[in-house]
């Protein structure tokens, strides 16, 4: 068994809607060509597909877990001779565990600390929600310890176990300070963090189920399959004149396969037709972009007031600005009142050397239709 690391075989969490007949490969393989940077005629993937629970959920959808690398990295690892397992299934092991444990913990927060790097992922009601990965390098002290900008997306603002919060490391020979930081006072959301063996959930996994690149994951067989298993056992038993039975048989399951070809081509175009909408509609806003660019940009001018601006950051429907002036509060009020922004967030203000603030503000922009 061979521990991947995420530098080699990135980790994407994608929803996917649930297509009848429809191939999920087909639909990951499109949203990865806007994720990974490989080419995709060298790019290989693997993935894990597990329903979305819930009553939020508006209809049936899956999220699946993938893992994607080029050929040539793919081709390496497998010539090991070893099962190739993502430090995600680990994971998973290890919120299921707890889960059993403690019954009452809806939201898991587990981390696997290993020699260079830390992944962690964020578990609701036993699904994956979230995932993060760096290597210690990231990391802020000095090259070790937990990072602190981890935290807030996958912990949230959790206030305690009984909350229905809990937190989970698997230890595989992480540096001494992380395994301090871990456990001292800045445990996530002061929530004790429980401590499992990399080893123990390893001899678990032993087998082909979490692997990927490597050989097909084990799947139970669906009804067709178990019908043609018997079907096949029995023709012995059968008097020949069955065989025309056994003919139609066959040609309905063409049939069928047939007809499930079909549904899919159909489903494949009208997800390229919702591509092209959703493109459409993006070009139409880089188009109002450029052509109220001056307007825009004399409005925040008028609304600076004597700030310095550091940075400015454009988009079709938004901005984000970061700036040096008297009074942050100002200029975002100054913002509201114009007819061209509107939604103004103060995301940071802080003293400044050089003025008497630093601040960053963002909002909407309003474009004239």
């Amino acid at each position: 068994m061979l521990l991947i690391s995420p530098e080699e075989f990135p980790v994407f969490l994608l929803d996917i809607p649930r297509l009848r007949g429809q191939d999920p490969k087909l639909i990951i393989e499109s949203q990865l060509k806007n994720l990974y940077p490989g080419d995709p005629r060298n790019t290989e993937f693997d993935y894990y597909i597990r329903p979305v629970r819930g009553k939020g959920a508006q209809a049936p959808r899956y999220r699946a877990i993938v893992f994607a690398a080029s050929r040539t990295t793919c081709g390496i690892r497998s010539k090991e001779d070893k099962n190739l397992v993502p430090g995600i299934a680990f994971m998973i092991l290890a919120a299921r565990m707890a889960g059993r444990k403690k019954s009452g913990a809806k939201t898991q927060l587990v981390l696997l600390l290993t020699e260079d790097r830390l992944e962690a992922a964020r578990f609701e009601g036993g699904e994956v929600a979230g995932y993060f990965s760096a290597p210690w390098t990231a990391v802020d002290a000095g090259g070790e310890g937990l990072p602190a900008w981890l935290t807030p997306d996958l912990y949230g603002g959790a206030e305690g176990e009984k909350d229905g919060f809990s937190v989970t490391a698997i230890l595989k020979n992480p540096p001494h300070n992380a395994i301090r930081t871990l456990l001292s006072a800045g445990e996530p959301g002061g929530v004790p963090v429980r401590t499992v063996e990399f080893d123990t959930l390893a001899a678990r996994l032993r087998g082909k189920k979490y692997a990927v690149f490597n050989g097909r994951k084990r799947r139970n067989p669906g009804p067709a399959a178990i019908a043609c298993l018997i079907f096949c056992l029995g023709v012995p038993l059968l008097p020949l004149r069955s065989l025309s039975l056994r003919q139609e048989g066959i040609l309905s399951r063409i049939k069928a396969v047939h007809a499930e070809k079909t549904e899919s081509r159909e489903s494949v175009i009208q997800y390229e037709q919702r591509i092209a909408e959703i493109l459409n509609r993006t070009e139409s806003g880089r188009t109002a972009l450029r052509q109220n660019v001056y307007r825009i940009l004399c409005a925040m001018t008028s609304c600076l007031d004597g700030a310095w601006v550091r940075s400015l950051s454009l988009e079709e429907s938004g901005f984000s600005l970061d700036a040096e002036g008297a009074d942050s509060l100002e200029v975002m009020h100054a913002l509201e009142s114009s007819p061209l922004f509107s939604g103004m967030i103060l995301r940071q203000a802080s003293p400044s050397k050089i003025r008497a603030e630093q601040f960053v503000i963002s909002g909407d922009i309003i474009h004239e239709k």
